[in-house]
This record gives C-alpha cells, sequence and structure tokens, in this order.
C-alpha cells in the first residue's frame, strides 16, 4: 500500500530517479518519507488499515522521527 500510487505516500528522491519508501528487517520498519503533513496523514491512514487487517502494532517508545 506504500508503494500503491492510489494511496500517494510519497517516499525519497533517491539520485538516478528512484525513490525509497520502507525498508523492513525482522519486526523493524524504517520509513523514508518526504515531510509534508499530507504526506504524514496519509502514512498514517495506511498504517492503520495495515495495523486493524494485521493485528500488528505501533511500539511508540521505540519509535524517533527525524
Amino acid at each position: 500500500m506504500l508503494d500503491d500510487h492510489h494511496f500517494g505516500v510519497k517516499g525519497l528522491a533517491l539520485p538516478g530517479g528512484g525513490k525509497i519508501i520502507d525498508q523492513t528487517f525482522v519486526d523493524d520498519t524504517a520509513l523514508y518519507l518526504q515531510g509534508t503533513r499530507d504526506n504524514m496523514e496519509m502514512t498514517q491512514k495506511v498504517l492503520d488499515i495495515f495495523y486493524k487487517a494485521s493485528g500488528a502494532k505501533i511500539n511508540w517508545h521505540k519509535t524517533a522521527a527525524i
């Protein structure tokens, strides 16, 4: 869903025309997003859908934004 253009989540542009949105390792996920309010709100909507479907939850004590 993060890569689906329907949802409009914008990742970071990479040199050469690529982009990156996320990296996942075991049970950790890093998101690389454009820092606009609209982008953050859409990302939260996508994550809410995923977490409702999977039962997974964000551990806010281990979460940071840079």
